[in-house]
């Protein structure tokens, strides 16, 4: 599906110098930038969800996202970081210091009741994807055959 030749990234979609699609001066060989890489797209509900489940630190998040295939270890824990930032920003997670051990107190992260509603509201979202998804696999098949 991708054909960067004539423009096309990865979803299929026409890119445009500089706008989502664009390659960001990679070379022509390399993958485009056009989004298809899916679970990049994951970690702010990934990262959601985790916390929904316990509170938690930055990097303990970094680690489980990238045993989970989201993020790449060598990559740092910057979009973590960014990700929380912005659940702060929009109020929904806030962060307290917690001594743990030896060392300086860690923010540790929870999510608000906006928070636990957000990422109800997405998993509500993702069931409507998911329906999406297997009637489009559905019709596949018959193609495939």
């Amino acid at each position: 599906m991708c054909d960067e030749a004539n423009g096309t990234g990865c979803c299929g979609h026409v890119g445009d110098p500089g706008g989502p699609h664009a390659r960001g001066g990679r070379a022509a060989s390399e993958p485009c930038g056009c989004g298809g890489h899916l679970p990049r797209h994951f970690v702010l509900p990934a990262t959601m969800t985790l916390l929904s489940r316990e509170p938690s630190h930055g990097y303990s998040l970094f680690h489980k996202l990238v045993e989970m295939g989201l993020l790449e270890e060598g990559a740092g824990p910057a979009p973590v970081y960014r990700v929380l930032n912005r659940l702060e920003a929009e109020g929904l997670a806030v962060h307290e210091h917690v001594a743990e051990g030896q060392g300086p107190a860690r923010k540790v992260y929870r999510l608000t009741e906006a928070g636990e509603q957000a990422l109800r509201n997405w998993s509500e979202r993702l069931a409507r994807t998911r329906r999406l998804l297997d009637w489009f696999e559905s019709g596949l098949g018959d193609a495939r055959g």
